[in-house]
């Protein structure tokens, strides 16, 4: 049952308000003083995947930017939204 709630809780959603994902991943960068590749093994992603969240396409997973907080003790930022795991699909089940 605990595994269950531990897979769920890693796909909830973070929504940042717009510019300070980005923001906030500077951040990470400045503290770090890693290059973004490494910043992205840290976050167990792809830097593709990184790029990504650096220019606001994607939202990022909720331990995603924990770990990234932990490891670089960077506090968590302020005025986040987490969303809950498939959010988006009333609207797509709405266009379709």
């Amino acid at each position: 049952m605990a595994e269950k709630l531990k897979s769920k809780s890693a796909s909830f959603r973070v929504i940042f308000p717009h510019g300070k994902q980005t923001q906030f991943l500077m951040q990470i960068k400045k503290r770090s003083d890693l290059p973004w590749y490494e910043i992205a093994n840290l976050a167990g992603i792809t830097t593709r995947t990184l790029n990504d969240w650096r220019h606001e396409k994607l939202t990022m997973p909720l331990n995603a930017l924990t770990r990234l907080s932990q490891k670089t003790n960077q506090s968590l930022p302020k005025h986040i939204i987490t969303k809950d795991p498939y959010w988006y699909v009333h609207k797509g089940a709405r266009s379709g």
